[in-house]
């Protein structure tokens, strides 16, 4: 029992765009139905969150809004070799953002 945890604890960041890639083919939050509300999109990212947790790894689940039009946008993000990747839980496709640099 110990040994199992001590695969988990303490998370880590993914060690490479691979492995996230690997990881997020076989979490299946993505292949659900889209979401009507941005509560049930919102819920996915929090579900893949802790999905991750359980694995031993570190995503954040954010969101941006509501704009003008009462929209919002929700996506995942992890930090691979201290760049930020980011993608929306319903399609798995993570993008690097290269704005801010290395953060780590």
């Amino acid at each position: 029992e110990l040994a199992e945890i001590k695969e988990v604890y303490p998370p880590r960041d993914f060690s490479s765009l691979s492995e996230l890639q690997d990881w997020l083919l076989k979490n299946d939050v993505s292949e659900r139905p889209l979401s009507t509300y941005a509560s049930g999109w919102y819920r996915k990212a929090l579900e893949i969150q802790e999905d991750a947790l359980e694995d031993g790894y570190i995503i954040s689940a954010d969101y941006d809004g509501p704009d003008e039009e009462g929209n919002y946008v929700i996506f995942c993000t992890t930090v691979i070799n201290g760049d930020i990747w980011y993608w929306d839980p319903e399609t798995d496709e993570p993008y690097q953002d290269a704005a801010l640099g290395k953060v780590k």
